[in-house]
This record gives structure tokens, sequence and C-alpha cells, in this order.
């Protein structure tokens, strides 16, 4: 599941997170440097338990998951003599994500007080949202001009999660709700583990993306304070196996950033429109045009309903329920 949108400011928001932070195969201490400082870190840890390297699987020379004298082996090849393991450091960068911050969420702490060690941490909270995942790092404490990001990386069904800060520094600090959305990731079980920017874990959870033969895509329009047609109404349209739902001219904080999610429960097709900004409405609302598209749907008569939830803290509101005939 996936916005159709891809608006420059997407795809900036994609190669920022690619190129502002990076995993360096080989670099045990994570200082950008593959050098003799790291195999001191690993006959550190191997030999005298010291402390684990920053992001393991970046180690891992030989591929097979465990860090060991094998490993450090395979980096004094590598570094005395240029000898490469195709097996090295055996995880990929995840480049589809969107990084979102609320922006403070009370009043801050001014002449750079430290955080209170009670909300500092913050939880972790992951949601599956068709084949998407959605992880929210509730109650984050951070200095109050964060500017929020997080390089994802997965090595075998493990998605690590590293959070940045590519603002200026500020005097003060305040809660934030942070959230990431993962885009399209294949079905199956995965765990999750979200780093902090101060090198702490915020948490660890495992989810499971089901197999489902429908794809949805959707978008929302972007805001439109003026339009010449003011009603809201909803419109369906199935053609092949594919149902189209369009959202005309419902009225939002102009704000607002939604994501469709989208189930089968039977004969019921139920879309439900959500604005995922956990920020403070700013004084405005505008029209947007929500579009949703579901791939997959065999032909039959079906209850197609369409839920709203214009904000995180208000209620799931039916918008329209119709009976279709999609053949």
């Amino acid at each position: 599941m996936y916005k159709i949108t891809n608006t420059i400011i997407f795809l900036l928001l994609l190669v920022i997170a690619q190129n502002t932070f990076g995993i360096t195969c080989g670099d045990y201490d994570n200082n950008d440097q593959t050098n003799v400082a790291d195999l001191v870190n690993m006959v550190d840890y191997i030999f005298k338990g010291g402390p684990p390297a920053y992001y393991p699987p970046a180690i891992d020379c030989d591929g097979d998951g465990e860090i060991n004298v094998a490993d450090l082996t395979g980096w004094v090849d590598w570094l005395f003599r240029g000898i490469n393991n195709p097996n090295a450091c055996p995880f990929m960068i995840i480049t589809e994500h969107e990084d979102n911050s609320s922006g403070c969420l009370m009043d801050s702490l001014s002449d750079k007080q430290s955080p209170p060690k009670s909300l500092s941490k913050g939880t972790l909270e992951v949601e599956v949202i068709g084949d998407d995942l959605l992880v929210h790092h509730q109650n984050a404490f951070y200095q109050c001009c964060l500017m929020y990001k997080v390089d994802w990386y997965q090595s075998d069904n493990v998605l690590t999660g590293f959070e940045a800060d590519t603002g200026a520094l500020c005097d003060c600090y305040c809660p934030f709700h942070l959230t990431s959305m993962i885009y399209d990731l294949p079905a199956g079980e995965y765990s999750i583990v979200l780093i902090g920017i101060e090198g702490d874990t915020i948490g660890t959870t495992v989810v499971t993306i089901e197999d489902s033969q429908i794809v949805v895509q959707y978008d929302d329009g972007g805001c439109q304070k003026e339009k010449s047609v003011r009603v809201e109404f909803v419109d369906y349209d199935y053609s092949g196996d594919t149902l189209t739902m369009t959202h005309w001219n419902t009225y939002l904080n102009c704000a607002a950033n939604i994501i469709v999610d989208f189930e089968v429960s039977g004969d019921t097709l139920r879309f439900l429109e959500r604005n995922i900004n956990y920020g403070i409405p700013v004084p405005c609302e505008c029209y947007f045009d929500i579009l949703a598209v579901a791939i997959g749907i065999s032909p039959g008569y079906y209850v197609v309903e369409l839920y709203q939830q214009a904000y995180y803290f208000t209620v799931i509101e039916l918008i329209d329920r119709q009976t279709l005939d999609l053949h």
C-alpha cells in the first residue's frame, strides 16, 4: 500500500533519508570509517566481553548472522590484504519510507535543561497498514528545533531504524509524536528495532504482514483552499479487477496528511481515511480530493463503506455506505 503522489518534496525526503546518515560496512564504532580501531573493538568484544557493535550486521564479515573470530579474520584480510568476502555485511538500506514529526506538543523547557528521565525515551508502537508499517515513537523528548528523520536498514527479517536530527540546536526541549511510514514490504514476520538519536533503544516489537492479493494505492490530492464546487460526495468506479474510490471535497485541517487503509470482511469492502499528522492543528481548513485504488477485487455484489478519522484524537465516522454491483 502506498501513496500515488510522487511530489518533488517526497522525493527530496527520500534522498535525504539515503544520504544524511549511513552505516559503513566494517565500521564497528559508527565513526564512518573502517580501520584498525574497529579491529581492536572487535577483539575486545569477542575475547573480553566489550561493548557490541553499533549495528552488528555491519561487522558480520561472512554473513552467517554471528560475530566471532571468523569475522575478525575476514576484516584483517580485507584491511591488510584487500580480500573481500562477497557475503559481508548482510543488510540493505530501506529507501521507501517517509518520516514525520508532530512538532512540539507542549511548552518547551528553556535554558538548556536536560529532558526529564521519565520522558526522554518514549515508547515504540507499530501499526500494520496493508503492506506498510507505520512506526510511532510516542512521547519522544528531544530538543525543540528537531528536524526528524530515520534511516532504516534490513538484515533478514529485522528492520532497524536509527533516528537522526538534522536541525539546528535550540536551547529548549519538548515532547514529540514521531512517525515513520515504511512502504511496500513483502508478506512475513518482522522484528522492528528503533534506536533513538542518542543511541538508546526506544523499543523492539514483532509484527506480521499478511499475504494479500489486493494492492491499495492512495493520494490525498493536497490542500485546495479555493474550489468552484464544494459539495462533498463519494464516487466509485470498477474496471477489470480495480475499484477506484474518490472522496471529493472533504474539508479537513490544512496540515492533514491522509493515508487510506482498506479491508475486506466477507462481502463488505471498507476504506478508512486517516490523518496521521500528530502535530497541533494549524488554524485553517481546506478541501481535499482523496483517491484510493484497490487492485485485485473479484467481481460480485458488495457493500462498500468509507470511514474517516479527521484527526488522531477524534472518533472514526462513517462517511458513505453503498451496495455496488461490481461486474
